[in-house]
């Protein structure tokens, strides 16, 4: 099972929307804090970020989280990057979006040096903070880091689970800047269309 961070997806309806393509890990990190469930990595229960009441005072539990992994584990574990992540993607949505760029470029950073340039997870990373980037309406830096991301993806040829949303994003992105026939060629190379 990929440690990677949840890959954002953004809707390609006209109104912008993010959504995780699988559940929050910090979901299951809170609850290990809590004490009401161990440890796993591998959970797969649905978990709509919409049902979260009171993102605000999750904050202060996943830099818990993040400081205890980072103690324990390391900074460049690969749980410790994943919880790095979560806590941007949490602070990206509680509107801190300068923390949270740094946080998502500080996490794809440790990917790179621990994990390669072309390692799925880092990929994923790219991806992440070509979301974040194309959300602050910084379109060319997002669109290099979009392609990169599914370059990637096509070069390692498997058919990584998380490609369909990195085409997606990179879509939309094309679709918000007029170039639709670009968007449907990328979607259509995966099957996406």
């Amino acid at each position: 099972m990929s440690t990677a961070d949840p890959l954002l997806f953004r809707s390609r309806s006209t109104v912008p929307r993010r959504t995780r393509i699988k559940p929050l890990a910090f979901i299951s990190e809170l609850m290990v804090l809590k004490g009401t469930e161990e440890d796993d990595d591998d959970d797969e229960g649905p978990v709509c970020a919409a049902s979260l009441e009171r993102k605000a005072e999750l904050e202060p539990l996943l830099r818990r989280v993040l400081a205890g992994k980072v103690e324990a584990l390391g900074p460049d574990h690969p749980n410790a990057i994943t919880s790095l992540s979560n806590l941007a993607g949490l602070l990206e949505e509680l509107g801190q979006t300068e923390e949270a760029e740094h946080l998502y470029r500080e996490a794809l950073l440790r990917r790179e040096e621990t994990l390669g340039l072309t390692h799925n997870d880092t990929l994923v990373s790219v991806s992440n903070l070509a979301a974040f980037l194309q959300a602050m309406e910084r379109l060319e830096e997002a669109e290099q880091l979009h392609r990169r991301a599914l370059d990637g993806f096509r070069q390692a040829k498997a058919s990584h689970p998380q490609s369909r949303a990195c085409a997606d994003n990179f879509a939309s992105l094309l679709e918000a800047t007029g170039r639709q026939s670009e968007a449907e060629a990328i979607l259509g190379s995966l099957g996406c269309i």
